[in-house]
């Protein structure tokens, strides 16, 4: 597997919808950077000025574990959410695997390059994932890259 080749061909298809993507992508990216940084402030300032409205009826103390409890409180029931909701998802997800697309052999030379590079190949599925997912121009000019790909891999 030649990565060099498999970009060219990603950039050879279709140009614009890629750059039209990765703009979008980074937008987005920034937007929801700083988004996230007002919303952990304002979570701060809300805990902050919950604990001294809480310190004006109890000691400090008690109000410092009342805020503390309410915050573990507040993880617990999203992580309980977090997890029904993937269990929920993997009820739904019926048993696809790669070995219904792929050969033993191509599986384990995926398998060795994800080895050898995992924060390449994590980095390499997110993109892919994100690109998939944001238009359909992008996913068919994905599928005829790999399309191509395979073909050609099949010649040589």
């Amino acid at each position: 597997m030649n990565i060099q080749r498999v970009i060219s061909l990603l950039f050879k298809s279709n140009t614009d919808a890629i750059k039209t993507v990765l703009t979008r992508f980074l937008v987005l990216l920034v937007i929801l950077s700083v988004s996230c940084f007002i919303a952990l402030a304002g979570i701060s300032y809300l805990v902050w000025s919950s604990y001294l409205y809480l310190s004006t009826i109890f000691a400090p103390f008690v109000a410092a574990l009342i805020t503390g409890g309410g915050l573990i409180l507040i993880g617990v029931i999203l992580a309980l959410i977090g997890l029904h909701m993937t269990s929920v998802a993997k009820e739904r997800k019926r048993g696809t695997t790669a070995s219904d697309f792929l050969n033993p052999d191509e599986i384990a030379g995926a398998s060795k390059f994800i080895n050898e590079y995992p924060l390449e190949s994590g980095l390499t599925a997110a993109m892919l994932g994100f690109l998939a997912g944001s238009s359909p121009d992008v996913r068919k000019t994905l599928a005829d890259m790999l399309v191509e790909l395979k073909q050609d891999s099949r010649i040589n």
